[in-house]
């Protein structure tokens, strides 16, 4: 596909056949008010084409033209918050969802990562390709990705909420040591999905307090213990 775009009042100017100074200057501009960009792809809307390319139309600056999709490679841009970007690597696989297709999951994996943050929403664009992308995939849907950023075989895992200062180096939570509320230092590591990894803290088989009832340093607890599926 060849797009030829023209601005700044070339197309205006040869139009009206106009002569003198102003053409000269047109012409001398030429190189900077036509853009040619050369893509396989095709014409999304919402696109202006129909009327931009009437004879001697004009087109305020600013306004779009039309909407190029590539063909080719199908890729998922994104972009998380840059304190996510110590865990985020090239090769990376992950799992996409569709918000249309809710039930679908479809398999991606970590391209490219961007040099630069953005300073004012903090985060990195992150591009995914899709090897295998599926038929109901169209440009511009809004798409859910879960990235694998590790895997560890027996982990320690306990609810995020019962972990306080995860973003400082004084993370701690609250324990539970005969009948008794104590903090206790803990070091986490990979989260999601509500579940915060622990790399070091109190001995297996501790409680730990999760909710936000207030607690105080050697207050009396009583313990409510879960079952397995997550119900009291």
């Amino acid at each position: 596909m060849l797009v030829v775009l023209v601005t700044g009042g070339l197309g205006h100017a040869l139009a009206n056949r106009a002569r003198g100074p102003e053409v000269e200057a047109v012409q001398a501009r030429r190189g900077e008010l036509v853009q040619k960009v050369v893509v396989a792809g095709r014409v999304t809307p919402p696109s202006q084409v129909r009327v931009a390319s009437q004879v001697a139309g004009t087109v305020q600056a600013g306004r779009e033209l039309l909407v190029l999709a590539r063909t080719g490679a199908t890729r998922l841009p994104v972009e998380p918050d840059e304190k996510n970007l110590a865990f985020i690597r090239p090769g990376q696989r992950a799992l996409a969802s569709a918000d249309a297709f809710p039930q679908e999951r479809f398999g991606a994996a970590v391209e490219s990562v961007a040099p630069g943050v953005n300073p004012e929403r903090g985060t990195a664009e992150v591009k995914l390709s899709v090897p295998t992308p599926p038929p109901y995939l169209r440009p511009d849907m809004a798409v859910s990705l879960e990235i694998e950023v590790a895997r560890k075989d027996g982990a320690v895992l306990v609810p995020a909420e019962a972990v306080r200062d995860v973003a400082t180096a004084a993370t701690w939570a609250w324990g539970v040591r005969e009948g008794r509320a104590q903090r206790v230092e803990v070091k986490a590591g990979l989260s999601g999905e509500g579940k915060l990894e622990l790399l070091s803290g109190p001995p297996e088989g501790d409680w730990l307090l999760t909710g936000k009832a207030p607690v105080t340093e050697g207050g009396r607890v009583r313990v409510k213990a879960r079952a397995a599926g997550g119900k009291p």
